[in-house]
């Protein structure tokens, strides 16, 4: 394990900034369970890192980088974002709550393996989703914006795996406590 420091320090009045961002690195070096190692900073960020609340809308998704590692709990009374589609089937809308919502970009086109691993026997569901601007037949709305639907994994395991290749931009994955009986933990990966 290494260590690093990012700090932001903010004046006011009579100083020539009003605010300053610092990251240092010493002697950094870190390891995971896989035995692979991280030298920078960048690398360091990629290993696993904590979920940050309210992460339930567009607008509050937690960030990720590729490959990326966060370790979450969720729970089915937390609050949560709205998924909403168009059922073909009884010609009506239904809706899917999301309880933790992450974004991330694709720089180029590339597969993607997303695996969410829920601790405990919590039924955890997962989704891919992108952002859209052109409705069709895989649209869905997530808190009233137009996405579309990309992949689901459903199988009522501890572990939810999507795996898909994903061109470049920016695409959102979302949990959904589909049955808690208890404040559920879990690990999300994606690389």
């Amino acid at each position: 394990m290494g260590y690093f420091y990012d700090g932001a320090f903010t004046f006011s009045g009579g100083g020539f900034f009003s605010s300053v961002q610092t990251t240092e690195a010493v002697g950094l070096v870190a390891s995971s369970l896989r035995g692979d190692t991280a030298t920078s900073v960048d690398d360091l960020l990629a290993f696993q890192r904590v979920e940050s609340e309210p992460n339930n809308s567009l607008q509050t998704a937690h960030p990720l980088s590729l490959p990326g590692v966060v370790s979450g709990d969720t729970f089915k009374s937390d609050s949560w974002g709205e998924l909403r589609f168009f059922n073909e089937a009884t010609s009506d809308w239904q809706f899917i709550e999301l309880h933790d919502i992450f974004a991330f970009t694709v720089l180029q086109s590339q597969v993607v393996t997303i695996t969410l691993n829920a601790v405990g026997s919590a039924d955890l569901n997962l989704l891919l989703f992108t952002l859209s601007s052109v409705e069709g037949p895989d649209t869905i709305f997530i808190d009233g914006q137009m996405a579309d639907f990309i992949d689901l994994s459903t199988v009522n395991d501890p572990t939810e795996t999507i795996t898909v290749t994903l061109a470049a931009g920016e695409y959102f994955t979302a949990i959904q406590a589909f049955s808690t009986g208890t404040r559920s933990d879990y690990s999300l990966t994606i690389e």
